[in-house]
């Protein structure tokens, strides 16, 4: 089987550079007889796929977005990616780059949905559409758009090994341009959103965290992490108790720590509890809903203070990317002296607290998702209306600040200080003596009406005068009519209700439901974390 495969790699060089057209149903076989070998005959193969890929191309672009889609296919299925993983990653920046000025120009010249780029009747058409905008561009742009679904699907395959991340995270250049590429291109092509997500689980990989209640640092190293709340579970299990590294708090549960790393086939049932308040090196919040890439950069480490709880909060456990394994270790811990230049640089205990609390609600990044939310594409629904990234911005190796006061919320503020009293205030002048007018006299109050059933109730003093007349309230269309109306009280108890079990919670009967939307837990966190949605 392996000889079998090995010559079926060997006619796809021959079959790309002199048939394109017979690559894809080739590249179908390959796949197939892919299952049936060792992993490392198939980390041969994309070697060799690799080469087709490298500029300046020996096939034709749509053949080589086959071989592409292939490559994905097989880095899927366990193979290491290799250099066929960078390769693909080049293709996308180079074709994307020609497919967003075929986009403009599409806009430009009209606009409405662009053409079906497996329909080479449209294509010609849009090339005849745009050529007198884009000139001799015409022909590269029209093909960057009929290949780009194509190589988005091949890079989010390629993203999910460990060692592509690593290469595109040293190359910011490289990184810089998917972000532009995928933020811009995402609401059209959903694997593009998947793309931006995996860019952002690849940005950083290593954190220096200090621990405010016990005044130590560590450097940690992670990978696979798409979000702080699987972040926060896996540095409570490297640092909590004596199983870690001794710092002070409640150690995670096992099921937690699981499902942060490599549980498969996760329910994503369990609910993790937070033990500290992430907060940035700079005293701007960071928070669980953002990634680890929005931890803000000093001096060129990612600086994370572990504060102590200010608010309590939970997070149903699961990984944003199921596929890949979360990894975190701690590198090293840093010694006194050194610890205590940091700690000497960053903000005071208790200046930060949890946007939550009453007062910092403007600085909290939107938690609850609403409807509208759910519906949008991962990448609207992580960067909408923030500037990507550029080369000439990254000053430090981050995304810009406007980006993660979105992805993490808005920078906390100091709390506001009483402004000093004046050393002395003069006197107010007098006011004029007001004429004086008859004070009115207030007409008796009638006694309300009795309640039925009741006795009414005696007079308790002289009759008062009547509230002034209510402020009308806007007028109020229909079919809101009944959010202004106050909920009807519930009915008295009269006894255990028929339908209940004996074995339900003492008094249950009593309460009355939540309001919409409240008692649905979904609501309460991100929409990844609820299965079904």
């Amino acid at each position: 089987m392996i000889d079998n495969f090995r010559r079926a790699v060997a006619d796809m060089v021959a079959v790309a550079e002199k048939r394109p057209r017979d690559v894809l149903p080739l590249a179908g076989s390959l796949f197939q007889m892919a299952g049936h070998v060792p992993a490392g005959a198939r980390a041969e193969a994309l070697a060799v796929l690799a080469g087709l890929l490298r500029p300046p191309g020996r096939v034709a672009v749509g053949a080589a977005a086959d071989i592409a889609v292939l490559c994905g296919a097989l880095v899927e299925i366990g193979t290491p990616a290799g250099s066929a993983g960078v390769e693909v990653l080049y293709r996308l920046r180079h074709h994307g780059g020609h497919a967003a000025a075929f986009l403009t120009a599409w806009e430009r010249t009209g606009g409405g949905p662009p053409p079906d780029p497996a329909q080479p009747e449209a294509l010609d058409a849009a090339a005849a559409r745009v050529g007198p905008e884009l000139g001799e561009a015409t022909a590269s742009a029209v093909e960057g758009w009929e290949v780009l679904h194509r190589y988005a699907l091949a890079a989010k395959a390629v993203l999910g090994d460990a060692d592509v991340r690593a290469a595109v995270r040293s190359d910011r250049s490289l990184l810089f341009a998917l972000f532009s590429l995928a933020r811009q291109e995402g609401h059209r092509i959903r694997e593009l959103g998947e793309v931006f997500e995996l860019l952002l689980m690849a940005e950083a990989d290593r954190i220096l965290v200090l621990d405010r209640a016990s005044g130590r640092a560590f450097r940690v190293w992670f990978d696979g992490v798409g979000d702080n709340f699987q972040l926060h579970v896996l540095l409570a299990d490297a640092l909590v108790g004596p199983e870690g590294r001794g710092v002070p708090g409640h150690r995670p549960q096992p099921e937690w720590v699981a499902s942060a790393t490599d549980l498969r086939d996760d329910p994503r049932e369990a609910i993790a509890e937070a033990v500290w308040d992430l907060v940035g090196g700079d005293g701007n919040w960071v928070g669980n809903e953002a990634t680890p890439g929005a931890v803000p950069v000093i001096d060129g480490e990612r600086v994370l203070v572990l504060e102590p709880l200010s608010l309590r909060h939970t997070w149903r456990t699961g990984r944003r990317h199921p596929h890949i394994e979360g990894r975190l270790m701690v590198e090293e811990e840093l010694g006194p002296r050194e610890a205590a230049v940091w700690w000497h640089r960053v903000h005071p205990p208790g200046s930060v607290l949890h946007p939550l609390i009453e007062g910092q609600e403007d600085t909290f990044a939107v938690v609850d998702v609403t409807e509208d939310q759910a519906t949008l594409s991962p990448v609207e629904s992580w960067v909408e209306g923030v500037p990507v990234p550029t080369e000439g911005s990254a000053a430090q190796p981050a995304l810009p600040a406007e980006s993660a006061a979105l992805l993490s919320g808005a920078a906390m503020l100091p709390p506001l200080e009483r402004p000093p009293e004046p050393a002395s205030v003069p006197p107010p002048e007098p006011a004029p003596e007001p004429v004086a007018t008859p004070e009115p006299t207030p007409e008796p109050v009638s006694a309300p009406e009795p309640v039925p059933g009741e006795a009414p109730a005696p007079p308790t003093g002289p009759a008062v005068a009547a509230d002034p007349p209510p402020v009308p309230r806007p007028e109020v269309p229909p079919a809101l009519a009944g959010a202004w109306e106050r909920p009807a009280p519930p009915p008295p108890y009269r006894g255990r209700r028929g339908g209940g079990s004996e074995d339900s919670a003492p008094g249950a009967g009593l309460l009355d439901p939540l309001p919409p939307g409240v008692s649905d837990s979904s609501g309460w966190g991100p929409s990844w974390k609820t299965p079904g949605r």
